[in-house]
């Protein structure tokens, strides 16, 4: 056998012959042939040629050529020409150098030349008839290049030769050769040029000779049948036909698919990981080929895109396969499968079911009618596969239907979508329809929905309209062309330029792609059954007829023919981006067609006597298209027009149709959410079972991540999609390049001109339509824009910039500045471009990168001082970044060298080769198994590696620029480590410094900056340097080495202080026990106290008193001191003292206390006495006693109303009470217990800065409750001592966190952030920050690990969905029921603007379908008035903030929840002359529409954090409660029962407060710098409390009543009916206040059983009188104030206390972090105004809007900073002490001996056991959609009971953090 080509060597554009039997090659012009019809109109030299002996004439037909004319003397002198032949370096040529043939080619070269060329003439002999001879000349060497070698020769032609026709061609070499172009100077009529552009084989694998032809075009006449016989059955001799690309797009694709591998590896971790390693890639970046994103990807404009279901729509009709949507024609939808096997042919998808969807205001007739119903039909191709589909592992399949509808505005939005499992194993048919839907459920169900189908379209995708409907489909027309069409006909050349590389890019498919267990089979759905599904489809679907444009539109029902109309159609839907833009491709395509076809073809009959033409057609048919031949619809070539229609088809399915599916691959599959190859899970409603489907409603984030593709199949898919996706730098775009055959003839050149000139208007015309805002589906805020069939385009993947430089640094990895500015200046073509070009454009490519966790990083070599660029994965793990180029040994040997270089004792930064090779890898890894005896195990692998293993892999490290090698030998780090591992070697103390040269001329030495300070520390002042021994002067600033200590010793409540001095104090919040929250610190302080006890255990005095009844005074009292202490149990400490009690001492009333100890303080927990008649006496103290303070007194735990105090007992009484009030002189010391009350005039800080100045609240002018007095207090906030954390609150909150958190980590946070104000680039980034933390400092790394955990995954990703916008979490106290109508504002107009709201009828009934009216059904979020006021003082803090007044309307579905209808945003005058601005936002499809929407929900949201935390959260709890605990520790003694009843809901939060008041609602404080009210937060929070609060409204019935949320119904439960049934807050509120009332009730009647006690309770008066006179002394004079006359006035006030203080602030408090942890869920502040607000250049403002919507959206959310201070603070808030004590759950010492009021207690705690036991009832029922379904978060906020921490639940007794 011969082989005519080494398929190793890639070619251009020649054809070739594989495997042709030997014994032809001699003898192919002997074989037989039948017809006798001559060639007439072609030239003679052709008949020879086309008897060649071997069929390689037949494929050099195919060869490009460039169409001169020329004509050599017919008469005369003979003419002496010059041939110069351009042979191209081919790939691999460096390896042609070697071997036994290279002796054997020098001496050919020597003796004879390269090539032998003959020149033939075109012009038979007139005397003979026969050929002329030809003119043989050897071409010689002449000028050798590095990228081409040009060979010449010279022929002396004579008179007569005639006109050159084709010259032959014969290699002389071992080796083939790549022949560019022939050129023949010297001839009379000009220079002749022949286009070669292919390999000429060796004579010795082949002895037949090359033809190449001139470039003239011959029109086929009668008499050419022997020619054309002969050179048929050459071309029936080849066995496989390929096209090879040549050396240029080999390079290409070879550089395409190993840069992307190479650069693939790194990032993926797990087994797919280790299968990745198999390809043994050695680059070890991570990577960017499916990561780096392009500027018109989904991902890089829109992140959430794929999610939204007007994006699912506006891809079926601008996306990668807009081939696929059809018009829905038949009602009702029915299958035409069998039945019998595919099971009920109808559809579930109903009229009803449609009309519900749109709303009721259209019926399904009326629709079809109006052609606005369209359909996805992948139902009846896939159904038949199902079942051999799923039968596959990790995979499934359905047969689907999803059906849209065309809005008003012209864009689709789906309705329904059917999925269908066939009758199988004897299961039945299985089938579900699913919808858009606002229950939770229901929507992750649509989504999951929507992945199917995604997945059905994507393999429909791959498998039918692009490999079989143009690769598969037109590879018979280039068959069948070159066998029948010579090279010089006409159709054949102006097919040519279409067929170029498509049978070598299908042989590659074949080999690749689509074979067994290939990328298809093992990334898309149908798996192994892929190619098989397309056969399917091209039997029952495949018409040629039906591939031309216009046809393929009327079929599906998408357009219909009007001549009337532009390009004589007129389409269903009007904004059909690939329908327009293709047309108008169509159709210039087809007018060039027809210009070519009437200028060969004059007349129809010369179409029907082409022979060649015919055959051709004939043998597409036949042969190509074998199983469709004898199909009716097959075009006929009788005429022009047939032939026109033909081409046009042809053309036209290998340029615009697969453009159009091709080349979006990457930009709408290259982000696999979107558009995933497969799903791999079926849908959770299909025959569950129990436990999967709650997995499912737990967590259907993980159930839609399960179904998509798996990590390999995804990098897979993205990794061949970037490959397919590129354009090659040499790819020839449609009507671009004038091909040689057309130059010379002036009807084709300029009728290809014209083709040229109308291209590049649709390149205008497209333009302008991605502009075009009236286009939804094609221009908007985040589209990608329609560019798919826009002609032309640059090399790469379109629109992805910077692909060059990525890949160069993915292929080579670091470069230096230089190198990497060279390939800088190249790519950008900027042969002048500066390193300050480079900077800005890595600025500007890094904002890109940073969408896919990339960046570009630079950092000067620590060695040699080089600035060095890489590309850095800014994600991943940092030590995985080697994991997988690296063995486990070699990564430990690493670590163990970078760690020694860290610890290294003088700081040079290396160590030697002999310390690298004694390190330890036992030391460096975790990875040791346990052994029986519970020892690590090293694993063999440490265990065994030997020292020469060490040495290879330190020289493989230094080789990938790990690591540095040292002239000395010594080993430092390398400048990829430096650039990659830069936070890990930043915790290890070893930062990316400069390099400081020696001072001395001539040294190149360098050290760091921090080896040098160590150096200088260590000598001095003064180093030498070790390269040239001269002193090093040099400057090294200061540095201190600091030690934390603690603040002053402030005595806790319970022990002692801890220890003076630590360095670092860790934290636990999940504490068990007290014991081991403190550790050894606490086994100290109990030591201490117990040394201190000895020395004072005499003089702890404890009294006993009564009032003596004889004489009127009291008794004396006993006074024994405690003698010995038991062994310590815990933190508590007990001791004993015994009295000798007198007879006739009675009842003891009380116990006075006296601590001696210098300075100690105690927390006295409780008194037991024991040993009385009656029984023991308990005294519950809890109350710290001071050193040698006046005596304590205590009273015991029964309680008494004033006029029942005992005698004994009265003067305590009051004294204690006056005690308390103080006299309100004097500053505050730490230990005093007095109460009195002040303004907030401690928020500012005016003698600090004139910018923390703040206005006083609490007066006239800024109204607001008054909170504890601390007089001219010290920097520590007062607090009385017993409202103090105890030891168990101040080690899980107070000091130890709250102060860790504001005092230590958020400061070093902004000495850690590069910008503080800057904001996020992305969302990958923003999710980063969850999932990895921040890389931080050692020193604050660990406190931060211990305050953060990780967010309710649920929660991330519904930050962006209505469902959650109108949730049910902290927005439970705002939503009212719409008051009046039409919406107006209470403000003045004069200051405000006009008062009437843009929220018109026609806006809500539209969003709403038109079925109801807006009197009902509608809620409001009414932030307009209390905010409007503040926007412009808001405004005028400056960048960085901006406010609206707002509205929100809700419409309360028919499922019971709430749905946004509409959002309207104010801006009031402002005093810079501007006018009121306003503007209303709803729900659309049209995606800048949408975005708006989403911006206008981002500002709502701010406006709801603010309201939140600012009134919900602060002021109706911490701020309005004060004054109760005021004035109850004022007025009531501690003995009075309603003091004991509200006391356990009073515990902290005086304490709280006061931190509060210090470091976050301060000036300058948390809430002022991340919440978008600024400095005016508190301000607003005081004219909210002018404008809003009430306390009769505090209650929970009356808030709900007066919201509208519940009218009052005397026969309903609770006493009212809800507006929203399903209204989480109010159903678990409700039943916790009905307890809590009852319980209060109960308490109350007992101690005050007729009406008149209450109103004589001189103490309950005068605390009621107070908490309203100076408490909340600005509104004392309010009518709505309840006055104390009977017991249902004290029942009604003290529920509304408990409540508020327990129920009310759980729910505005533990939810905190769940909801706005992930701070795009709930952002405290909008830092961006609106787009379309009137701006200074509002259109610049707009574009880069349109450009970029989620930059825009990132811009207006929190800043880095802000986003981490909220995050720390809201952790720590919304956290449960060990020591929490929830409602209900602990019977006080008080109530223990009162019979009626335990049991009461007892029976409060069984109703909220029950009321556990509900909500958790009420969270598994799918029916309460606003509580319960997938991804919901389960409402628990007012579960009453809760375990230490983060949970989301639990009702403390009171506001205790």
């Amino acid at each position: 056998m011969i082989f005519t080509q080494n398929l190793l060597n890639p070619t251009k554009n020649g054809y070739l012959l594989a495997k042709v039997p030997s014994s032809h090659a001699n003898t192919i012009s002997h074989l037989p042939f039948t017809s006798n019809k001559q060639l007439q109109s072609r030239p003679n030299y052709l008949t020879r040629h086309l008897l060649s002996k071997s069929s390689s004439i037949r494929a050099s037909l195919i060869s490009n050529f460039n169409p001169f004319s020329n004509l050599s003397s017919q008469t005369g002198d003979a003419v002496k020409v010059k041939a110069t032949v351009t042979v191209k370096t081919i790939l691999g040529g460096i390896f042609d150098n070697v071997g036994l043939t290279r002796p054997l080619d020098d001496l050919t070269r020597l003796l004879n030349g390269t090539f032998a060329l003959e020149l033939v003439s075109s012009e038979l002999d007139p005397k003979t008839g026969a050929e002329k001879e030809t003119i043989k000349a050897y071409a010689q060497k002449f000028s050798p290049k590095v990228d081409e070698i040009k060979y010449e020769a010279k022929f002396t032609i004579p008179a007569g030769f005639g006109e050159i026709g084709a010259i032959l061609v014969e290699n002389q070499l071992h080796k083939e050769m790549y022949i560019d172009q022939i050129l023949i100077e010297g001839l009379p009529n000009g220079t002749l040029t022949l286009a070669c552009e292919s390999f000429v084989h060796s004579k010795y694998d082949n002895p037949i000779k090359r033809v190449f032809f001139t470039n003239k075009s011959y029109k086929i006449l009668e008499g050419l049948d022997k020619g054309r016989d002969r050179d048929l059955i050459g071309s029936m001799i080849m066995i496989h036909i390929m096209i090879l690309v040549n050396q240029t797009k080999a390079v290409i694709l070879q550089d395409l698919f190993l840069g992307a591998r190479n650069t693939l590896i790194q990032g993926v971790a797990g087994p797919d990981a280790l299968l990745l390693k198999r390809t043994h890639c050695q680059n070890q970046e991570v990577s960017v080929c499916m990561c780096q994103g392009t500027r018109h990807s989904l991902q890089l404009r829109d992140r959430h895109s794929w999610i939204r279901d007007e994006e699912f729509s506006r891809q079926r009709l601008a996306g990668c396969n807009p081939l696929a949507i059809k018009l829905l024609t038949e009602w009702p939808i029915t299958s035409k499968l069998d039945p019998q096997i595919y099971g009920s042919p109808d559809s579930l998808i109903t009229a009803q079911l449609i009309e519900k969807q749109l709303g009721n205001v259209i019926t399904v007739k009326e629709a079809l009618e109006q052609k606005r119903l369209f359909v996805l039909d992948y139902h009846d191709v896939y159904l038949p596969y199902v079942s051999k589909v799923r039968e596959l592992e990790g995979t499934t399949f359905y047969g689907s239907r999803a059906v849209f509808f065309l809005t008003e505005k012209g864009v689709l939005t789906p309705v329904a979508i059917e999925l269908t499992r066939p009758p199988a194993n004897g299961k039945p048919q299985w089938k579900q329809v699913f919808a858009p839907s606002v229950d939770p459920t229901e929507d992750w169900l649509w989504r999951l929905a929507k992945a199917h189908v995604c997945s059905h379209d994507s393999a429909y995708h791959q498998l039918v309209s692009h490999w079989l409907r143009t690769h598969c489909c037109v590879e018979p027309y280039i068959i069948a062309a070159n066998r029948q069409l010579s090279a010089m006909h006409p159709i054949y050349r102006l097919l040519k330029p279409h067929f170029r590389y498509t049978m070598e890019i299908n042989a590659l498919a074949r080999q690749s792609l689509i074979n067994a267990n290939g990328i298809i089979e093992s990334t898309f759905a149908p798996g192994k059954y892929a190619i098989e599904l397309s056969s399917f489809a091209y039997d029952k679907v495949w018409r040629f007829d039906q591939e031309a444009l216009p046809a393929d539109l009327i079929a599906r029902g998408m357009a219909v023919e009007d001549p009337t109309a532009k390009h004589g159609l007129k389409l269903t839907i009007e904004d059909y981006p690939y329908a327009n833009d293709g047309l108008a491709l169509w159709d210039a395509i087809k007018q060039w067609v027809s210009d070519c076809v009437s200028y060969y073809y004059p007349e129809a009959s010369k179409v029907e006597g082409d022979e060649e033409l015919q055959a051709w057609w004939t043998e597409v048919r036949t042969q190509g298209h074998a199983d469709k031949k004898d199909e009716p619809w097959w075009p006929v070539l009788k005429t022009q027009e047939d032939l026109i229609q033909v081409v046009t088809t042809i053309i036209w399915v290998g340029a615009g149709h697969h453009a159009a599916v091709n080349f979006g691959q990457y930009a709408y599959g290259g982000y696999f959410p979107n558009h995933p190859s497969t799903a791999r899970i079926p849908m959770p409603t299909e025959e569950p079972s129990e436990v999967e489907f709650k997995e499912f409603l737990k967590n259907p984030e993980a159930t839609l991540l399960e179904c998509l593709p798996t990590r390999l199949q995804a990098i897979k898919v993205m990794l061949i999609l970037n490959v397919l996706s590129s354009h090659s730098p040499e790819e020839e775009y449609i009507g671009d390049k004038l091909e040689p055959y057309w130059e010379d003839e002036p009807v084709i050149k300029a009728a290809f001109e014209k083709f040229n000139t109308k291209l590049k208007e649709l390149e205008a015309s497209f333009d302008s339509k991605n502009t075009d805002l009236n286009l939804r589906n094609r221009s908007g805020a985040g589209i990608v824009p329609y560019q798919l069939l826009k002609p032309y385009s640059p090399s790469g993947v379109t629109g992805k910039g910077h692909h060059t430089l990525i890949q160069a640094l993915m292929a080579r990895g670091p470069l230096t500045e230089a190198d990497f500015l060279k390939i800088f200046a190249d790519v950008t073509k900027n042969p002048g471009a500066s390193s300050r070009d480079l900077y800005n454009f890595l600025l500007k490519i890094n904002k890109e990168l940073s969408y896919v966790q990339m960046e570009m990083r630079g950092c000067r070599d620590q060695n040699d001082g080089v600035v060095c660029f890489g590309l850095v994965n800014t994600v991943s793990d940092e030590h995985s970044k080697l994991g997988t180029c690296y063995s486990v040994p070699q990564l430990a040997l690493f670590k163990g060298v970078v760690e020694a270089i860290a610890l290294e004792a003088t700081g040079s930064g290396c160590i030697s080769t002999f310390d690298v090779l004694n390190i330890r890898l036992e030391t460096q890894t975790g990875m040791g198994s346990q052994s029986q005896d519970g020892l690590s195990e090293v694993p063999p692998a440490l265990r065994n590696f030997s020292m020469s293993q060490k040495e290879k892999t330190i020289d493989e490290l230094v080789r990938d620029k790990w690591l540095f090698r040292a002239s000395n030998g010594d080993i430092a780090l390398g400048v990829r480590s430096y650039l990659d591992l830069r936070s890990w070697l930043h915790g290890l103390g070893i930062p990316s410094c400069d390099a400081k040269l020696c001072p001395s001329e001539g040294c190149t030495f360098r050290i760091h900056h921090y080896c040098l300070r160590k150096k200088i520390a260590q000598s001095r002042g003064k180093i030498v340097c070790p390269n040239c021994n001269i002193q090093w002067e040099c400057q090294v600033p200061k540095t201190e080495v600091t030690e934390e200590e603690d603040a002053p010793d402030v005595p806790m409540q319970s022990q002692p202080p801890l220890g003076s001095r630590r360095k670092r104090l860790r934290v636990d919040r999940n504490l068990d026990t007290e014991t081991e929250s403190r550790g050894s610190h606490d086994s100290q302080a109990i030591s201490d106290l117990k040394r201190m006890l000895r020395q004072h255990q005499k003089k702890i005095l404890i009294d006993g008193t009564r009032r003596y009844v004889k004489t009127g005074s009291e008794k004396a009292t006993v006074k024994p001191y405690l003698q010995y202490f038991s062994p310590a149990i815990g933190l508590e400490q007990k001791f004993v003292a015994k009295f000798n009690v007198p007879a006739g001492f009675r009842e003891v009333g009380a116990v006075l206390v006296q601590n001696p100890l210098p300075a100690q303080e105690m927390y006295v927990k409780e008194i037991a006495l024991e040993g009385f008649a009656s029984g023991p006496v308990k005294i519950s103290c809890e109350s710290i006693v001071h050193p040698k303070q006046n005596k304590r007194v205590f009273f015991t735990n029964k309680s008494y109303l004033p006029s029942e105090t005992p005698n004994g007992l009265k003067r305590l009484r009051d004294q204690e009470l006056e005690n308390l009030r103080g006299n309100g002189q004097g500053e505050r010391r730490v230990f005093e217990r007095i109460y009195d009350y002040d303004t907030y005039n401690d928020l500012g800080d005016p003698d600090k800065s004139k910018g923390l100045a703040r206005p006083v609240l609490g007066g006239a002018q800024h109204p607001y409750p008054r909170h504890a007095s601390s007089e001219s207090r010290s920097s520590n906030v007062y607090v009385p001592r017993d409202e103090a954390f105890s030891a168990v609150k101040q080690i899980t909150f107070g000091i130890n966190i709250l102060s860790a958190v504001l005092q230590t980590v958020l400061p070093g946070l902004e000495a850690v952030l590069d910008d503080p104000k800057k904001g996020f680039p992305n969302f990958p980034d923003i999710d980063s920050l969850y999932k990895q933390g921040l890389q931080l400092p050692s020193s604050l790394l660990g406190i931060l690990k211990s305050i953060l955990p990780g967010i309710v995954k649920t929660i991330r990703q519904g930050a962006d969905e209505e469902t959650d916008f109108r949730g049910s979490g902290m927005k439970s106290f705002l939503a009212k029921l719409l008051p009046e109508w039409p919406l107006t504002s209470k403000l003045d107009p004069q200051i405000y603007g006009s008062p009437e709201s843009l929220i018109t009828a026609e806006v809500v009934e539209k969003q709403i379908g038109n079925v109801i009216t807006v009197d009902e059904r509608l809620f409001m979020l009414d932030y307009h008035d209390i905010f409007l006021p503040y926007v412009n003082k808001v405004r005028e803090q400056g960048a960085g903030t901006t406010l609206y007044g707002s509205r929100t309307l809700f419409f309360l579905t028919e499922e019971g929840v709430l749905k946004p209808v509409a959002i309207e945003l104010t801006r009031p005058p402002a005093a810079d002359g501007k006018p009121q601005w306003k503007q209303v936002f709803t729900p659309s499809v049209d995606p800048t529409s949408d975005w708006l929407w989403r911006l206008a929900k981002t500002h709502v949201s701010a406006h709801d954090s603010a309201h939140h935390q600012l009134l919900s959260h602060w002021l109706r709890t911490h701020a309005s409660i004060e004054p109760y605990i005021i004035a109850a520790n004022r007025q009531l003694s501690a003995m009075h029962p309603i003091y004991r009843l509200l006391k356990p809901h009073f515990r902290y939060t005086m304490e709280i407060n006061a931190l509060a008041r210090k470091s976050l609602i301060n000036a300058g404080g948390i809430i002022e710098s991340t919440f978008g009210a600024g400095k005016y937060s508190m301000e607003l929070s005081s004219y909210a409390y002018d404008k809003l609060w009430r306390f009769d409204q505090e209650a929970l019935p009356a808030d709900l009543v007066a919201r509208g949320m519940a009218v009052k119904d005397p026969t309903a439960k609770y006493g009212l009916k809800l507006t929203i049934e399903d209204y989480p807050y109010a159903n678990d509120g409700l039943p916790l206040w009905d307890a809590i009332k009852q319980w209060v009730g109960e308490y109350v009647k007992h101690y005050y059983p007729e009406a008149g006690k209450v109103e004589s309770d001189e103490e309950l008066q005068a605390w009621w009188t107070e908490v309203r006179t100076q408490g909340h002394a600005d509104k004392k004079d309010e009518p709505w104030w309840p006055v104390l006359k009977a017991q249902d006035d004290l029942i009604q006030v003290l529920t509304t206390i408990i409540w508020v203080g327990s129920g009310h602030h759980a729910a505005v408090n533990f939810g905190q972090y769940a909801y706005g942890g992930y701070f795009p869920n709930h952002p405290t502040i909008a830092r961006t105004t609106i787009p379309t607000e009137e701006e200074p250049n509002p259109e610049a403002k707009y574009k880069e809007f349109l450009n970029n919507p989620e930059a825009t959206l990132l811009e207006s959310l929190p800043a880095r900073l802000q986003a981490l201070k909220v995050m720390l603070i809201l952790d720590v808030l919304s956290t449960h002490s060990p020591d929490e004590e929830y409602i209900g759950d602990k019977l006080e010492p008080y109530w223990k001996d009162e019979p009626v009021v335990k049991a009461a207690f007892e029976r409060f705690n069984a109703r909220l056991k029950e009321l556990e036991g509900s909500v958790d009832s009420s969270n598994s029922d799918l029916d309460l959609r606003n509580r319960s379904g997938a991804g919901i978060v389960p409402y628990q906020l007012l579960k009453p009971f809760s375990p230490p921490g983060l949970t989301g639940k639990g009702v403390p007794n009171s506001i205790s953090i």
